[in-house]
């Protein structure tokens, strides 16, 4: 994993988002895999943009958090329970909104890069 810098930002916009897309959009960089469900390097790896999808910030840091937290202790409390013999496969992704992309074109010279997933998506199953 390599980090973003100023030198290798152009590079990475090519394939990517960067983090300058995500700069005064109101939006957090949501994890689609929860670094909180990882441990030592894979946590760390989980703060890539790949990683990433646009999130309301208020979303993600309030009701997306609690949700997060209540499936790890649900899931940490049922593996214990089965003396750690379980496995889980969590499979997350996003519908994309066709009519709504960040950063806006009000505070960006390359608009639109990365789209915002539909409110559909959200939903509790």
């Amino acid at each position: 994993m390599v980090r973003e810098t100023q030198s290798n930002k152009n590079a990475y916009k090519a394939n990517q988002a960067t983090s300058d897309d995500y700069s005064e959009t109101g939006y957090d960089r949501g994890h689609l895999n929860p670094s909180s469900f990882q441990c030592g390097e894979l946590r760390i790896a989980t703060f890539t943009l790949t990683n990433a999808v646009p999130m309301d910030a208020c979303f993600n840091r309030n009701q997306w958090w609690k949700w997060e937290k209540t499936l790890r202790t649900f899931l940490r409390d049922t593996l214990n329970s089965d003396f750690g013999s379980a496995t889980v496969y969590i499979v997350t992704g996003t519908v994309p909104n066709e009519y709504l992309s960040i950063p806006q074109r009000e505070i960006s010279e390359e608009p639109g890069r990365v789209t915002v997933p539909s409110p559909q998506c959200f939903h509790k199953y």
